[in-house]
């Protein structure tokens, strides 16, 4: 690793510990180090990302297939006219 990267964790051991309260213990942790200088910057981003994630493991995650151009593909072969479908 170099002076852009940082490896952190956030070990879940008490699952009723807010996401923002673990994060914030995390960062300060890594914070005391002197290799972490944007600890400020970057909290907001590790809160959001541990918040997805956490979300995206839950039963009620809403999730949607999406295949990008599926629909347009549709729209364009469904044109009568060789002319449209070309322009």
């Amino acid at each position: 690793m170099d002076d852009c990267f940082t490896h952190l964790g956030l070990p879940f051991s008490d699952e009723k510990m807010p996401i923002s309260a673990l994060v914030d213990q995390v960062v300060d942790h890594y914070r005391a180090r002197s290799d972490f200088p944007n600890a400020q910057v970057v909290r907001p981003v590790i809160e959001h990302v541990a918040k997805v994630l956490v979300y995206l493991g839950t039963k009620e995650a809403r999730q949607r297939e999406v295949r990008e151009g599926t629909e347009a593909i549709k729209r364009i072969s469904g044109l009568k006219s060789s002319a449209k479908r070309e322009a």
